[in-house]
């Protein structure tokens, strides 16, 4: 009996890879095309082997995007008092004391946090401004005092005739909280009986600027 012919017809291989299909198919174009389709491919591959070793810088840079910004706070009031009696009681020695103000500039308002007395008494009239928790503008209309609130506001650590609303202090020196020019939460000013001279402002200055960077928080 003779045998059935031998199946003749090629046996189905294994599945070529993406890979090599894709470079098949691109080798059978012609012309131009060929060219072009062989430059996006590599420029898509270089893009993903790059997205690929970065991608876990990509994805804590896309984790911190999506965060909530940090929110700008003052210190605890421990700190707070801290650094006021620190500043009464080291070189600069305000002679009224040391305040710390909580600033409000949408309301125009500042709220008395800390008073570090000196060794002098204030006036009767400034004492009452002195209670923690006391309540008065940040500008007041026709007030010298105004200049100084503005060069805080300009980043600069200012001294000149200071802001009060029934007392009167002849001469502070104040920076904002935090230093610098951006956003103000609060005010840290040395309050003296006298016009300091150019080296004791220089100094009491630097003091509250240094003291001012230390009451700022982000939470």
């Amino acid at each position: 009996m003779t045998p059935p012919p031998a199946d003749e017809s090629p046996r189905a291989g294994p599945p070529e890879s993406l890979v090599h299909s894709i470079i098949h198919g691109v080798l059978g174009i012609r012309e131009w095309r060929r060219a072009a389709m062989l430059i996006v491919l590599g420029l898509a591959a270089l893009v993903g082997a790059i997205v690929w070793q970065a991608r876990e810088r990509l994805v804590a840079a896309m984790a911190a995007f999506l965060e909530a910004p940090p929110h700008l706070m003052l210190a605890d009031r421990a700190v707070l008092e801290a650094t006021a009696l620190g500043l009464v009681n080291t070189a600069v020695r305000p002679d009224y004391g040391v305040v710390i103000w909580a600033v409000t500039l949408e309301l125009n308002r500042r709220r008395l946090l800390v008073f570090a007395p000196g060794d002098v008494a204030p006036s009767p009239e400034l004492t009452s401004e002195l209670h923690v928790g006391y309540i008065a503008p940040l500008f007041m209309r026709g007030s010298r005092s105004n200049a100084i609130i503005v060069a805080v506001l300009d980043g600069e650590t200012a001294c000149g005739e200071p802001l009060t609303y029934q007392g009167h202090v002849e001469y502070a020196c104040a920076a904002g909280i935090p230093p610098g020019p951006g956003p103000l939460i609060g005010m840290i000013a040395a309050l003296f009986p006298r016009r300091l001279s150019e080296y004791d402002q220089e100094t009491t200055r630097s003091a509250l600027q240094h003291a001012a960077e230390t009451l700022t928080v982000y939470r």
